[in-house]
């Protein structure tokens, strides 16, 4: 079989359709996220697209051939949603219709020759594309963590905008017709070849920045508490020797606050549980907001929340934990019985900078210590290593748990 550009558009149709038709079927998985169902609808319509060029008569102005440079058009446009669509951000219909619109507008008002028609299919291809292209790189570059098959993506969107906008103002030819008189045979077989590869590279970089999505939502419901969205005991775990390590090499302490709702059990008791998670939710609100960005706060029991501070001596974190109290204790919520509002016991176990890291559980344990002290204290205080109501004081065997 010749590779003309026949052929290679004809296999473009073909690998359109089948990955197209994949891409829609994995979209309606429930993990699925949107780019895959948009990508796939683009590529459906890209194929329609390609089908009625090739099925159209040789005149510029048939019908079925101006429908189909309208589909491959709107194809793009779709791209273009699909990578803002995977960013949660809205996809405006009129942009994404704004290029068939400009196509079909122009072959009705103009008796535009075959090289104009070229130009501007050529120019609204390039300017969806290097869209494309801005939108996974701003993606990708928004988080650390970002799939890193946007980059590949973005890459592959440039350059093939690229490659339109040279068509664009060049020509189907780039310019190079006074070479030879196959030229245009030569650069129409080009144009089927990076039709077939970007098609290629551009599903599998869609099914890879999926399959990295799916990953990545699943590494942070695995350390994200469901009720209240703040780190769970795991997160507390896997960053918080972190943090304590790097406030150690910089010569800095680290306090770890450990904190429990004072009389839990009576609120779920009294105003039913449904209250009582509203109030876990409005304390971890507040200690998330309240905290520096640098801290790490994370649910650790059912009542209990503990929170790394790096660089805080005792001075600043018993500050801290005194103003968390005391915003805790204004905070009102209503439940079925009338208003919920209780207080919070806080201990504090502290990291010095001149010894080796505190492992997370050791410090941990040391704040509970100082919470049990806190809550036999008469709770709605602040007690932290070093304190005298301390001394002669140990927690029960049992862990963390809160007393009532």
């Amino acid at each position: 079989m010749a590779f003309d550009p026949v052929t290679l558009l004809t296999i473009s149709v073909l690998v359109l359709f089948g990955l197209g038709g994949l891409m829609v079927h994995a979209a309606r998985g429930a993990e699925a996220g949107p780019l895959l169902r948009w990508t796939g609808c683009a590529f459906l319509c890209l194929g329609a697209g390609f089908t009625m060029v090739l099925a159209a008569p040789t005149d510029i102005h048939a019908p079925l051939r101006v429908l189909g440079n309208a589909a491959l058009m709107l194809s793009y446009g779709l791209l273009w949603a699909a990578a803002r669509r995977f960013d949660a951000r809205s996809a405006p219909f009129e942009i994404i219709v704004a290029g068939t619109l400009a196509w079909l507008v122009a072959v009705s008002l103009f008796d535009l020759s075959q090289a104009w028609r070229i130009g501007v299919t050529s120019a609204i291809v390039a300017l969806y594309s290097l869209a494309t292209a801005v939108e996974h790189h701003r993606g990708e570059g928004a988080a650390a963590t970002g799939p890193v098959a946007r980059r590949w993506a973005a890459r592959v969107f440039f350059g093939h905008g690229a490659f339109f906008a040279l068509r664009a103002v060049l020509g189907p030819t780039f310019g190079l017709a006074p070479f030879g008189a196959d030229v245009a045979q030569v650069w129409g077989g080009v144009l089927g070849l990076e039709t077939v590869l970007v098609v290629v590279l551009l599903g599998v970089a869609s099914i890879a920045t999926d399959r990295e999505r799916a990953a990545s939502l699943h590494r942070r419901e695995a350390l994200e508490d469901v009720l209240t969205g703040i780190g769970n005991r795991r997160a507390l775990s896997r960053s918080g020797p972190a943090l304590v390590a790097a406030s150690c090499r910089a010569g800095l302490p680290t306090a770890l606050l450990l904190m429990d709702l004072d009389g839990f059990k009576l609120v779920n008791d009294r105003h039913g549980h449904p209250a009582g998670d509203r109030l876990l939710v409005a304390f971890a609100h507040l200690a998330h907001d309240y905290l520096p960005p640098t801290s790490l706060v994370c649910r650790v029991g059912g009542e209990e929340f503990a929170a790394v501070l790096p660089g805080a001596d005792a001075d600043r974190a018993r500050a801290v934990a005194d103003e968390i109290r005391a915003l805790f204790a204004h905070i009102v919520i209503e439940g079925p019985q009338g208003p919920v509002r209780t207080t919070v016991s806080i201990g504090i176990a502290l990291a010095s900078a001149s010894e080796p890291p505190a492992e997370i559980v050791d410090l941990l344990g040391r704040a509970d210590i100082c919470l049990y002290a806190a809550k036999n204290g008469g709770r709605d205080r602040v007690v932290a290593e070093g304190d005298a109501v301390l001394a002669g004081r140990s927690r029960p065997i049992g862990g963390l748990s809160s007393a009532a």
